[in-house]
């Protein structure tokens, strides 16, 4: 097998990571490359529903998935088992996402955001040029 080789997320999902942590309030100095290698790897996974929780400081903590309503299931969101296990620990939690992101966010004792792949993949990134 050939060596795997790792590379820097395109700028436009670098820019569209700050601009996502930013709305979320992240620190002003967040690393955005975590999640912009997520999110360029969720686009090229075609990868429309669930997403990530991430801490202010742009660290992805857990992912969470998403099954959308149909006229016969109602449809949700949740942080697969194996991630509330290694977060929270016990087995006394419960996996769905809003439940699941106040309790990851007191076990790491901090807030944790949960941010969609349609809003890491799609959407407007300012870029900047000029000025010279």
């Amino acid at each position: 097998m050939g060596q795997q080789i790792e590379t820097s997320p395109a700028g436009y999902f670098v820019d569209r990571a700050r601009v996502v942590l930013a709305q979320a309030s992240a620190a002003p100095d967040a690393d955005p490359t975590p999640l912009a290698q997520w999110a360029e790897e969720a686009k090229r996974r075609d990868q429309r529903t669930g997403g990530v929780l991430v801490t202010r400081d742009g660290r992805i903590v857990a992912e969470w998935h998403q099954r959308r309503a149909t006229t016969t299931d109602p449809g949700g969101a949740w942080v697969a088992s194996k991630d509330m296990q290694r977060i929270v620990g016990g087995t006394s939690w419960v996996n769905a996402l809003d439940r699941a992101q106040a309790q990851i966010g007191r076990a790491l004792g901090e807030p944790v955001a949960a941010l969609s792949a349609s809003t890491l993949t799609t959407g407007h990134a300012p870029r900047y040029g000029g000025g010279e």
